[in-house]
């Protein structure tokens, strides 16, 4: 395969090439819940995936604090936004750590050291170029969505996402020029130099350009957004929400306070998404850095939404997934796995216990954690537990060459589910291999050919698992004598990689039932 198709972004100086990818940052007016997991289990993929391709990589995530709705949170328990904030975030971070995402930078957007600056940088310069101007808004707005609505919008006169009736606003605020930039925002979606996946979100977002994008409001009055970012000169305003808070995409690499970082790392090579804040990301965002003449990022990746048991998840119901208990029932590495498995590309997914237990029973314990324990098995029983030296089966072999190619096919577009579904795939024709040629009743240059073709397609999936299922297929590295990073483009592809000679252990089962 070649290189090109599975590297990253620009080259660097030291013949790096880099790739930057950020989740969303997160509202911090409640706890966290699947739909933020598989968010950042999906980013930390593309992460982890990049750094075993060698490219310098950077993952962004963090949180949203600066809005209206912790401000009347606050209010009604009686205690300062800056305590709402950092309750909330300490657990967006803890639960970043449970999911064991890999994070070079969790950003907070009250950090008024590395996020206040780069902000009000991006103001005044899409104020000098002439695109921000000062009126009044009248109109509807969602404070669960930090969004503004029109009645074509609404859902029976309620929000389509929350299904509450909207406030009825008017106030002098801020607008940033919007309506200027449709036909350059249109051109870069068009081209692909903006590249909106999947399709369907592309159309949508095209067509909403089609019929004419306006202006929208920037700023709020500081009364009523207390803990916003400053707007540069008006301290009678504050920054609203989303245009501000687009921003730490910029901020969170150094964007007003380490222009070298920041220069290393920009553009974004992805922006991984949900859908309901496409809009935010796929028109205005985009205009923003147009109008700042900032580089655009070169992908978003919008996901879909998670119901539970065939129903749209809400506290009222009680139905809400708590990651924390998840992953305290499960173990990570199985979360993950599932999280990313349930939610097809470019549709929404359905969380079911039922159907964890059984894509956990077939696909990990029955498939990878068979294929696992049968091979080390085999070499510990007829070979003293070291890989014998032998010819390499050069179908499978071939197998393990097409498994490289379309796993980062997959991964580019971003297909999560699809590309374990590739894995799977290389599992069960291993596991087959095994029946066909009854490998355990084999002797002599037969088996020695067998086992080592098996260790080597063991030890490559051993290493295309660790983005998914890091923990598991760390344990599988090491009972392989596999190390666990210092590899590139180049030598995950090499097929040797668990040389003869090599000592091995079966150890407990990879997923116990």
């Amino acid at each position: 395969m070649a290189k090109t198709e599975q590297s990253g972004g620009k080259t660097l100086a030291n013949g790096r090439k880099k790739f930057y990818v950020t989740t969303p940052i997160y509202y911090v007016n409640d706890k966290p819940h699947i739909g933020h997991a598989y968010t950042s289990t999906a980013t930390d993929v593309l992460a982890r995936w990049h750094r075993l391709l060698g490219d310098d990589t950077f993952l962004l995530t963090g949180t949203d604090e600066n809005t209206l709705k912790l401000v009347e949170k606050a209010k009604k328990e009686g205690v300062e936004p800056r305590e709402i904030a950092d309750r909330y975030a300490e657990r967006f971070e803890a639960s970043a750590k449970v999911m064991e995402i890999s994070y070079d930078r969790f950003i907070r957007t009250t950090d008024e050291a590395k996020h206040h600056p780069g902000a009000q940088e991006i103001w005044k310069r899409i104020e000098s170029a002439g695109h921000i101007y000062k009126g009044t808004y009248e109109g509807l707005y969602c404070v669960d969505c930090e969004a503004y609505y029109t009645e074509k919008d609404l859902t029976d006169g309620k929000c389509p996402i929350h299904s509450t009736p909207p406030q009825k606003l008017k106030e002098e605020n801020y607008f940033f020029k919007l309506s200027a930039f449709g036909d350059q925002v249109k051109e870069a979606i068009d081209s692909g130099k903006y590249e909106v996946v999947p399709e369907t979100r592309r159309n949508e977002i095209l067509s909403v350009i089609a019929g004419g994008l306006k202006d929208v409001s920037c700023s709020r009055p500081a009364d009523k957004l207390t803990m916003g970012v400053p707007v540069p000169g008006d301290d009678t305003q504050r920054m609203y929400v989303w245009f501000e808070a687009l921003t730490n995409y910029l901020n969170g690499i150094g964007f007003g306070w380490d222009e070298k970082r920041f220069a290393r790392y920009w553009p974004a090579d992805i922006h991984v998404i949900g859908k309901e804040i496409s809009r935010f990301h796929a028109a205005i965002w985009p205009a923003m850095l147009l109008a700042a003449e900032l580089p655009l990022p070169k992908k978003l990746y919008v996901h879909g939404f998670f119901t539970m048991e065939g129903e749209k998840m809400s506290k009222s119901k009680g139905n809400v997934v708590d990651p924390f208990e998840l992953v305290e029932k499960h173990g990570v590495d199985p979360v993950r796995y599932y999280l990313l498995r349930a939610l097809p590309y470019a549709e929404d997914g359905d969380f079911s216990e039922r159907r964890f237990k059984e894509m956990y029973d077939s696909e990990l314990a029955n498939d990878l954690g068979n294929l696992a324990s049968r091979v080390l098995t085999l070499v510990e029983k007829k070979c003293d537990g070291k890989v014998p030296e032998g010819k390499a089966d050069p179908k499978l072999k071939e197998h393990v060459a097409q498994t490289h190619h379309e796993l980062a096919n997959l991964l580019d577009a971003p297909k999560f589910a699809e590309a374990l579904e590739r894995l799977n795939g290389l599992v069960s024709l291993a596991n087959r291999f095994i029946e066909e040629n009854k490998v355990y009743q084999q002797e002599g240059d037969d088996l020695n050919g067998s086992l080592y073709t098996l260790a080597q397609t063991l030890g490559h999936l051993a290493l295309l698992y660790q983005p998914f299922i890091p923990g598991k297929a760390g344990e599988l590295q090491q009972r392989l004598g596999l190390k666990p990073d210092g590899w590139d483009a180049d030598s995950l592809l090499e097929w040797e990689k668990v040389p003869a000679g090599t000592k091995v252990a079966k150890g407990e089962p990879l997923f116990p039932k």
